[in-house]
């Protein structure tokens, strides 16, 4: 969408803050944001722009200091060293292995994609609740 060759990715360059890219079937607005503090919760404040009603699943990575908290994703089928199940900001874990989940913590099934995406869909609904002034309304 924005790579280099593109008069999006050219205007980008040479200091334009925001380029809108538009065709019949879709747009993107693109946004610098030199300002962001470490401290924002960016993912929150991107999340209020999205239509929940046209939204199936949100998938953020990084953002671990966002506020939002993190599920965490593990299969022991990649053969992947298994994470930190202890880690700060921990929400849930979605995985094959869930022996290895610490008591207390929500374990989702892995291959439970209704389950995953429902939590992900509530995680999202309370983010947008704590923005719109509500802070009861999260995790």
């Amino acid at each position: 969408m924005d790579r280099p060759g593109k008069d999006s990715h050219r205007a980008r360059e040479a200091g334009s803050e925001q380029v809108l890219v538009v065709s019949a079937r879709r747009w993107a607005l693109l946004t610098e944001t030199p300002t962001a503090d470490e401290n924002d919760d960016l993912l929150a404040t991107r999340l209020s722009a999205i239509d929940p009603q046209r939204a199936d699943v949100i998938l953020a990575e990084g953002f671990r200091h966002s506020g939002a908290g993190q599920l965490l994703v593990h299969s022991q089928r990649t053969g992947a060293d298994r994470p930190d199940f202890r880690a700060p900001g921990l929400l849930a874990i979605a995985t094959d292995e869930p022996g290895a989940v610490p008591a207390g913590l929500p374990c989702l099934d892995l291959d439970g994609h209704d389950e995953i995406t429902d939590f992900v869909e509530q995680c999202a609904r309370e983010i947008i609740a704590r923005i719109r002034g509500n802070p009861d309304n999260h995790y």
